[in-house]
């Protein structure tokens, strides 16, 4: 599993599961939330954290009972499982922006093991354009909006 996050501020580092791992709440918990909280978000953030909001798609481990509590316990804001919609492309930064200009850094690659791959998959995790992410974030708003208004119904063609 790799896992990363965006910014105003920038990109998080790249989190990579060792092969084969398990993904469920205790190492979402360990591997990437807790760096993420205790290192990430002051790293990009500063004394601007408090600000900072997560927000996760409806992977099982990011909606896991033991992650949201974790999450609550924390000093960090975050949009509960319960205040997302499900499979919403159409609304997560990273699905609807940074997916897919990742993905074409990497198309070319040709990692010959699982140590080329991950390196190959964080040098094209810091080289994503930063107006890429920032246009992404900043139409973040108004495609929530859009989809309510929508009453949950596909909003893509209307941003075109």
């Amino acid at each position: 599993m790799c896992c990363a996050g965006i910014s105003f501020r920038g990109p998080t580092k790249m989190f990579i599961s060792p092969s084969g791992a398990k993904i469920n709440a205790d190492l979402y918990i360990q591997n990437v939330l807790k760096p993420l909280i205790e290192k990430e978000i002051p790293r990009l953030c500063g004394k601007e954290a408090h600000k900072v909001v997560l927000h996760q798609d409806n992977a099982p481990a990011h909606q896991a009972r033991k992650t949201q509590e974790y999450l609550r316990q924390s000093e960090v804001k975050f949009i509960p499982r319960e205040h997302w919609i499900g499979n919403s492309p159409d609304l997560a930064p990273m699905d609807f922006a940074v997916s897919g200009i990742f993905m074409g850094l990497l198309f070319n690659k040709k990692p010959r093991d699982d140590t080329g791959l991950v390196r190959a998959i964080k040098t094209a995790w810091v080289k994503l354009p930063m107006e890429k992410i920032e246009r992404a974030l900043q139409s973040w708003k108004r495609r929530v909006e859009l989809m309510i208004e929508r009453k949950g119904f596909q909003i893509e063609r209307l941003l075109n």
